[in-house]
């Protein structure tokens, strides 16, 4: 009889071993898959998209909105950062903010006054579309008077089309 029972222990065994055997463990090469936020930030972009927007990182860590020559209209940059600003606003409560509407120098002193006026309504409304506004927010315009860049050319007036979200 122990015998036997060796007999099938030993049969047990190798039926045991030569299913492991059988057994081949496939290792992948390939990287692990990152998950993104697709929602980076709170925007309802991921962070690729901001990035592709010229966005890098944290939206609220940008506080200047430029606009094109004679505009007042947000492109997709300025509008998700002053956006971002609004939810972040609503978020902490109580917070209020003034928007500083700035021309280049081109153009009547009264129209560009007018112009940067346009420009702070314009990332009012858009914030305003997130639940801020009211006494939170507050237009200043200043027209051509407080360039961001003092030089007469192209990229000075780029940089001086702007509005400033100043908390």
């Amino acid at each position: 009889m122990n015998r036997k029972f060796g007999l099938l222990i030993t049969l047990a065994m190798a039926l045991v071993l030569s299913a492991c055997a059988s057994k081949v463990e496939q290792v992948s090469t390939e990287e692990p898959t990152v998950v993104v936020d697709n929602n980076a930030f709170g925007t309802g972009y991921s962070a690729a998209d901001l990035e592709a927007m010229g966005i890098m990182g944290n939206p609220l860590d940008y506080k200047t909105l430029y606009f094109e020559y004679d505009s007042s209209a947000m492109d997709q940059k300025s509008d998700v950062i002053a956006r971002a600003h609004a939810r972040e606003m609503a978020r902490r409560g109580g917070v209020s903010a003034e928007l500083h509407g700035h021309a280049d120098e081109r153009g009547s002193r009264g129209y560009n006054l007018a112009l940067s006026e346009r420009r702070g309504n314009t990332v009012s409304s858009a914030m305003g579309n997130e639940g801020t506004g009211g006494s939170q927010l507050k237009v200043v315009a200043h027209g051509e008077e407080a360039p961001a860049d003092a030089a007469h050319n192209d990229a000075a007036w780029a940089k001086n089309r702007r509005v400033e979200i100043n908390y």
